[in-house]
């Protein structure tokens, strides 16, 4: 006899897997406090003053990197194909 065409509600989530299992702790935190941030007011309303104070007082290079290794990293791929490429295999 074959099986049937639908899955039973175990079998469905022992396949399910989690999109932060591949993740450390450090990275959940880090997710987790920028979520928090772009729930927040103020830090929506203030953030292009922050990243044009950023970019006179740290330099272009450091504020890119900044921003790269924090928010960048989590609504992006990456800043070039060789990165979005790297995030799609881990995906």
């Amino acid at each position: 006899m074959s099986e049937p065409f639908y899955q039973s509600e175990a079998a469905i989530k022992e396949e399910a897997v989690s999109p932060f299992a591949a993740d450390s702790t450090f990275t959940l935190v880090k997710k987790l406090a920028i979520y928090k941030m772009m729930g927040s007011n103020v830090f929506i309303n203030y953030s292009l003053m922050g990243i044009r104070a950023a970019y006179k007082i740290l330099g272009t290079r450091l504020t890119n990197f900044a921003i790269e290794s924090t928010a960048g990293d989590i609504f992006t791929g990456g800043v070039n194909i060789k990165d979005v490429t790297r995030c799609t295999e881990e995906l």
